[in-house]
């Protein structure tokens, strides 16, 4: 909103916000893993070993990226029309928790492969829910009032029509 508003305080301030909120996710999670480790729950193994049904959360891919522009719109979407559902909220956390947990845990047992990969996979689902919330916002801004007349325009011809005056 920020972006499309011009209001680039707002902006500053959001960029802000996202990244002492995950700084923070991430160090809690990383120090209780360290814990764990310490205590023997997890190994370097249990992080490092093959994972295939849960490699997308560290191997970004062209779907990764399509469900972060997903996640983007609804978000968006959902702040312009002024509903928040709880699935906007899980678009989110899907694109992002998981990255960002095993970001933690990619530090917690030292692999570098396990990090980058997290943080390459944490930046392209940002930047693809800054992408399409910004290209909607922007689109909503333009259109709206397009679409809302021509809606109302719609809507009203047929529910005129269906009354039961309309016999």
């Amino acid at each position: 909103a920020g972006i499309v508003l011009g209001r680039w305080g707002l902006v500053g301030r959001s960029l802000r916000l996202i990244l002492l909120s995950f700084l923070f996710a991430v160090v809690v999670v990383t120090l209780l893993a360290l814990l764990a480790r310490w205590t023997g729950a997890i190994a370097a193994a249990d992080v490092t070993r093959p994972r295939p049904n849960t490699g997308f959360i560290w191997h970004p891919d062209l779907w990764s990226f399509v469900v972060a522009l997903l996640a983007g719109a609804a978000g968006a979407l959902a702040l312009a029309i002024e509903k928040t559902a709880t699935m906007v909220g899980v678009f989110i956390s899907v694109t992002t928790v998981p990255a960002a947990g095993n970001l933690a845990l990619g530090i917690a047992v030292g692999e570098p492969s396990e990090i980058t990969g997290s943080l390459t996979q944490l930046g392209a689902n940002i930047g693809g829910m800054i992408l399409a919330g910004t290209l909607l916002l922007a689109f909503m801004r333009v259109a709206w009032p397009w679409v809302t007349a021509r809606s109302e325009r719609l809507l009203g011809a047929q529910s005129a029509g269906t009354g039961a005056g309309a016999r």
